[in-house]
């Protein structure tokens, strides 16, 4: 949504918090062997209902995974 009509409509508190929550939903941490998704991100802005490109066919993800198995072995002392 255009922050100028949300703040013609709601006053000026409206747009600044909608900016310090996605600001906040940004600094969030995540572990490091996994890859960041965004999805709160996604969700604020009203993206999650949608499906594109790199939602289907994202190979990253395969090797992001089997990295996340190799550890999980590791630890577990299978390997």
């Amino acid at each position: 949504m255009n922050f100028s009509t949300l703040r013609n409509i709601h006053g000026l508190f409206a747009p600044l918090k909608l900016q310090t929550t996605f600001k906040a939903v940004q600094q969030i941490q995540h572990l490091p062997f996994l890859p960041r998704s965004n999805l709160s991100l996604g969700i604020l802005k009203g993206n999650d209902g949608t499906a594109g490109f790199e939602d289907i066919l994202d190979l990253s993800q395969s090797k992001l995974m089997g990295e996340l198995y190799l550890m999980v072995e590791h630890k577990l002392g299978l390997l």
